[in-house]
Order: structure tokens, then sequence, then C-alpha cells
């Protein structure tokens, strides 16, 4: 089986600061990585990179043993299936609720399907349901976390980036992210993330990325923890 995600030697720097220097990783389908690291360590630029958002220095990004991600712009890289949850949310405030997960289906042009995808994250999420027509800026911080996550799963995407994505939540805020994670995961999706909790999380298969300053992270099983897609 090829990896969904292939890493090798991807150095980035801002400027002429290095940010991450020679980091190398692997994602399997079915796995789930947490990136763990002080502040600073470049857990976010890791993310940035593989969403086209930071260019890389040096190094190739592999997906789906056929695109090489450093050459794509972040339209292209989202269309093959790549989705994002940004640290501190970043929604349009503006908007609804229901505004704002019809932009994470943007790129799916029938409108049943969309439609569809609306009506599994209101499954998912309650809380959004009865929320559906207000303004994304006036719910709380916790709520507004449930909308970026939803925003990002109605796309089904093949992988998931997620940073700090229980920052803002309360504990039974964060047992209904995780929860809509590790059905995600289920159903094929694969996690790159920066949470605070990482063993908590309900995956089939979770390791953990260590920066810890070092030319080359390391990594090491962080838990093996069973799942039904049912459950």
């Amino acid at each position: 089986m090829s990896a969904l995600l292939k890493v090798s030697g991807l150095s980035v720097a801002y400027g002429a600061v290095p940010a991450i220097l020679d980091v190398s990783l692997e994602m399997q389908p079915g796995e789930v990585r947490v990136i763990l690291g002080a502040n600073g360590a470049g857990k976010t630029t890791i993310i940035k990179t593989l969403l086209g958002l930071v260019r890389a220095r040096s190094g190739t990004i592999q997906f789906d043993g056929k695109h090489d991600l450093t050459r794509l712009k972040s339209h292209q890289i989202h269309q093959l299936g790549i989705a994002w949850v940004p640290e501190g949310r970043q929604l349009w405030g503006s908007l609804t609720v229901l505004e704002n997960l019809r932009m994470g289906a943007f790129i799916e042009h029938d409108e049943a399907k969309v439609e569809k995808g609306i009506a599994a994250m209101f499954e998912r999420f309650p809380r959004l349901q009865e929320r559906r027509n207000q303004l994304a800026a006036s719910l709380s911080g916790g709520e507004q976390q449930m909308v970026a996550i939803a925003r990002a799963l109605i796309s089904k995407p093949r992988l998931l980036l997620m940073d700090e994505p229980s920052i803002g939540l309360a504990p039974l805020e964060n047992d209904e992210g995780r929860y809509s994670a590790s059905r995600r995961a289920a159903f094929g999706a694969k996690y790159v993330s920066t949470p605070e909790a990482p063993a908590r999380l309900n995956a089939s298969r979770l390791s953990s990325i260590v920066l810890s300053g070092s030319s080359q992270p390391s990594s090491k099983a962080a838990a093996s923890i069973a799942y039904s897609p049912d459950t």
C-alpha cells in the first residue's frame, strides 16, 4: 500500500530565518499523526506548507503517490481532498453558520450533495442546527470551533489538517469535536494536528511527531485505540 502522504527532506525558511529543517514523515491510509512541539518549533509551518500557503525551500511532499504538493497552488491542493481547520477558526464572522458551511462545500456543484453534507454536519453538531441562521461572530468560542471543524469536514477530505482544534472548547464540546473527528477517520480521513490532548482522540492508529528543535523530528507511537464506525 502506497503512503497517502510522504514528506521527504522538507525545509522551510522565512527570509533568512529557518523554520523547519530536513523534516520527513509518512502517513498510511487510516493513520493519525499528531505534531507536538514548543511554540515556534514549526508545527503550523508544516501544516501551511502542506497546504501551499508557505513555500518549501527544499524537499518534496507527495500526496497519494502521484502529486507533489510543493508544485501546486492552494486551491489545487484542496481539490485533491485536503482540508484545514486553522488555529483561531478564521470564520467569516458576518456570515451565518449555514453560509460558513456552504463556503466549505464550494468545490461541490451538485446542490443535492451540498444539502446532504450540511444535514450530516448538523447531525454531528446538533448545536449548529440550532444556530444555523446566527452570525458566526456572535457564537461562543466553542461553537465557532465546531463551525470550523464542520466547514472542513463537509468537503469529505481524504486528509484533514487540524491546528490546535481544542482551543476554546469546553469539555463537552471537546468530546463532541473529537467524536466527529474519529468518525471522519473511520471513513478514511487522515489527521495532522497539534492538539493539547492527542491521546484522548479516538482513532485507529495514532502516532506523534515531536519537533524538538533538532534537524530531524522523532516519531513514536502515542496510542493505539480501536474504534467502530458505528459508535
